[in-house]
């Protein structure tokens, strides 16, 4: 009987963060264009090298990518292998943001900086969320 009630509370946990996380990439994404369409200006609203936005690419590149490999080990099958488009989707909100806010100078100077951070990001995510799933076994 207890066995089946923490089945339930799990499960009602999984969708609830489900949802929230949802609403994140959605609220992250809507404020990313308004940013990008002038709607938001976030100029000059925080100084970062670009050691720093690249390293914070790479940071959530590895994160997230850890965090979709131990979901992955966790629930195997074709509902964790769909979550990958939440887990790819959401850091590149957030690092086009990090863009936004920074210097205007500095945004002038490195207009493709978003892309390289992309692929920075997408490089790190990949190492742990698909050849994690090797080393498990």
């Amino acid at each position: 009987m207890s066995n089946s009630l923490n089945q339930e509370i799990s499960s009602v946990r999984s969708i609830t963060f489900s949802a929230l996380a949802q609403i994140l990439v959605v609220g992250l994404w809507m404020f990313s264009l308004a940013a990008l369409f002038g709607l938001v200006h976030l100029e000059d609203l925080i100084a970062i090298s670009l050691y720093q936005y690249f390293g914070s690419a790479a940071v959530l590149g590895w994160l997230f990518g850890n965090v979709y490999a131990y979901r992955l080990r966790r629930q195997p099958g074709k509902r964790a292998r769909s979550a990958i488009w939440g887990y790819l989707l959401t850091p590149p909100g957030l690092i086009y943001l990090l863009h936004a806010a920074n210097k205007s100078d500095l945004q002038s100077q490195v207009p493709l900086a978003p892309i390289f951070a992309l692929i920075v990001f997408v490089s790190i995510f990949s190492v742990p969320a698909f050849l994690g799933r090797t080393g498990s076994r």
